[in-house]
């Protein structure tokens, strides 16, 4: 998944893509996405995460989903990633 400015050509960007590794391209498309607040819209992706029986991972626009749990308030992608990642879900 890749963004681009407006202006771009998906045909160049994919002919250019192909002469970089020099291979034929997997299933690929182009769609054109409305601008938006690109600042706030990816926060919408995350919610609150759990890992093991008591422990919460909240993003700062959300609230506790348990409130008697362990819950610590950290913004995905600021402090130590998105959470997503199966080390990190291994260490916590």
């Amino acid at each position: 998944l890749a963004l681009f400015e407006a202006d771009a050509v998906p045909e160049a960007v994919f002919a250019h893509l192909q002469l970089l590794t020099g291979a034929e391209l997997p299933e690929h498309q182009a769609e054109v996405i409305e601008d938006q607040d690109w600042e706030r819209s990816w926060m919408d992706g995350f919610k609150p995460m759990r890992f093991g029986r008591r422990l919460w991972i909240v993003p700062s626009w959300h609230d506790a989903p348990e409130k008697d749990a362990v819950n610590l308030l950290l913004d995905p992608g600021l402090a130590f990633g998105t959470g997503t990642h199966p080390t990190t879900a291994l260490c916590l």
